[in-house]
């Protein structure tokens, strides 16, 4: 099973990179959230240029913000200054859509798109919706661009709806820990369904995973301040998701969801709904997101939201829990890495027992 890092584009792009090929890690990914960090792109392209091993990608990319020859381009072009270590995982959207007050991209839109890409990058001739009409398009001088390298290509599919397309297109999966598993024993139990119900061959199922982790230092536990800071924030995602859901959707909280994280979201929404400052409310319910734990949200994070939603362990309980995901089918896991505790990764490299490769060039992480 390989190991990797997803982190939002900062100026530290590039050095992040670095240090991750320089501690063993096999990929580096990059968030693609517009209204939340830096452009993914950017981000890619100067790790790209700065590394010779480690795989380059997107985690996620969401295209609706993009015509399909425009995300084509950006990963051939990658994959030009990064031959054959480029991964692309799609996404519907979360905070890049939800940051202009949008619902997720819908499927058979989303499924256009990824569709349209692969033929793209295959140097085929697609159609493509430009201004209301249908274009045929494609990538005219390859030599411009990488199209010979292979780019791995996966969806992130946690509901049925995302795992069925997985299945319809062949790509690979990428998924994330449930907040309601006990174990890991049956986490790709239903991709694995859609895949074998569509005739693929089980073989041909790659299974990606990406998670919140922290790996505990001395006498920490899950409520010490650095471990809250790291595993807070995406933690709050969820709290963030949720409370989405019911301001500013009018949906109702599903009685599945844990009592936790019930009582987060009601705090949370009392706290948007306390805030009197001018400005669109789904960008304050986003502030933060996925980035830094806010000052005013830090006591809606209850321990067994926090649990749920980041492992949080020993170097020991990390190595059992990453042999408990191997054994499930993971073939990449990929931790989330906060800007400002960039070290975290070394604690990954060294509980993980990562080699190095033989040469590098130093990057320090100011």
């Amino acid at each position: 099973m390989e190991i990797g890092v997803d982190m939002c584009v900062t100026p530290n792009a590039a050095k992040v990179a670095q240090r991750a090929e320089e501690l063993g890690f096999d990929a580096m990914w990059f968030a693609d959230t517009p209204a939340v960090a830096g452009d993914l792109f950017v981000g890619m392209g100067a790790a790209a240029a700065v590394t010779k091993r480690i795989r380059i990608g997107a985690g996620v990319c969401v295209p609706w913000s993009r015509n399909p020859v425009v995300t084509a381009c950006g990963f051939s072009t990658v994959n030009a200054l990064a031959p054959g270590r480029v991964d692309l995982a799609f996404g519907t959207g979360f905070s890049a859509r939800r940051c202009f007050g949008l619902k997720p991209m819908k499927i058979r839109d989303f499924s256009a798109h990824v569709s349209a890409v692969m033929g793209l990058l295959r140097g085929e001739e697609v159609e493509v919706e430009v201004e209301g009409a249908m274009r045929g398009v494609k990538l005219m001088h390859p030599y411009t661009v990488n199209l010979e390298d292979p780019i791995k290509i996966h969806v992130a599919a946690s509901g049925p709806k995302m795992k069925a397309l997985v299945a319809e297109l062949g790509v690979g999966s990428l998924d994330l820990p449930s907040m309601f598993a006990s174990d890991d024993s049956d986490t790709f139990n239903d991709m694995r369904r859609f895949w074998h119900e569509a005739g693929r061959p089980a073989e041909d199922l790659h299974l990606w995973l990406t998670m919140s982790a922290v790996v505990l230092r001395g006498d920490e536990d899950v409520d010490s301040t650095r471990v809250r800071e790291i595993g807070g924030p995406m933690a709050m995602a969820t709290v963030h998701y949720w409370a989405d859901e019911v301001m500013l959707n009018g949906n109702q909280l599903p009685e599945a969801l844990p009592p936790s994280l019930h009582t987060a979201v009601d705090a949370y929404i009392k706290l948007m709904q306390s805030n009197n400052e001018p400005g669109a409310p789904y960008l304050k319910v986003h502030e933060g997101h996925g980035l830094f734990l806010r000052s005013d949200e830090a006591h809606i994070l209850n321990r067994d939201l926090m649990e749920r939603g980041c492992f949080v362990g020993t170097p020991d309980q990390l190595r059992e829990r990453m042999h408990s995901l191997e054994s499930s089918g993971a073939e990449l896991v990929v931790f989330s890495v906060m800007p400002g505790h960039e070290d975290a990764m070394d604690d990954f490299a060294k509980a993980l027992e990562l080699k190095p490769p033989k040469t590098y060039s130093t990057a320090k992480i100011t």
